[in-house]
């Protein structure tokens, strides 16, 4: 009947709803993070600057693997220059386009951990869906953008979307989602270990 399929669109359309807001969500990120770019060459950003450098320098696997193993700068975020040098081993762009195009991985990453935290923690499909568009204007990607802190921005989206897991975990009773929280967190732990420190700060308070 004309009810039943008013009432199947609906439930259509409250599903299909949330991920159209965190795709628009992380659409309106790309473009506030790649705009700057519309008018400029140069980097945005202090790190960015160190980025393209260690990156410049990884012309092989085994130069890679000791700068990312050995550098002061880069060991410390180890799974950001990783990913760095993967998106341009395997995409043969030049260092100074793939600093400027994976800050694309933080940024959707934040947006999809912030509906996760939120749907998980409310039951709120549409608070959820919310929350991850103003996840992505908010003061935290124009900080990242313009200090270049990348690694840091993408710390953060692994801490919360560990936070996210171990609220589903405890709620479900679920070692396998509690152990993909764990090894989330230990991403934290080798991508900005101060972020790290925080982190486990936050949750033992709890």
């Amino acid at each position: 009947t004309e009810e039943d399929l008013e009432v199947g669109f609906r439930s259509i359309l409250g599903r299909i709803m949330p991920i159209l807001i965190v795709g628009g969500a992380i659409m309106v990120g790309l473009f506030l993070i790649l705009s700057p770019y519309i008018s400029q060459s140069r980097f945005v950003g202090v790190d960015t600057k160190r980025y393209y450098r260690l990156l410049s320098n990884m012309t092989d696997l085994e130069a890679a693997r000791k700068i990312i193993l050995e550098d002061p700068v880069a060991g410390p975020k180890a799974p950001y220059f990783l990913l760095l040098y993967l998106i341009k081993a395997l995409t043969g762009l030049s260092a100074m386009a793939v600093v400027k195009i994976t800050v694309a991985v933080p940024l959707s990453l934040m947006a999809v951990s912030a509906y996760l935290l939120v749907r998980y923690g409310t039951k709120n499909e549409s608070m959820a869906a919310l929350s991850s568009l103003l996840a992505v204007l908010s003061f935290n990607t124009t900080v990242s953008m313009f200090a270049g802190i990348y690694a840091n921005w993408l710390a953060l989206s692994f801490m919360i979307l560990s936070f996210a897991l171990l609220i589903k975990a405890s709620t479900q009773n679920s070692k396998k989602i509690l152990l993909a929280s764990i090894v989330i967190s230990s991403l934290v732990l080798l991508t900005h270990a101060l972020s790290w420190i925080i982190f486990i700060a936050v949750i033992i308070s709890y």
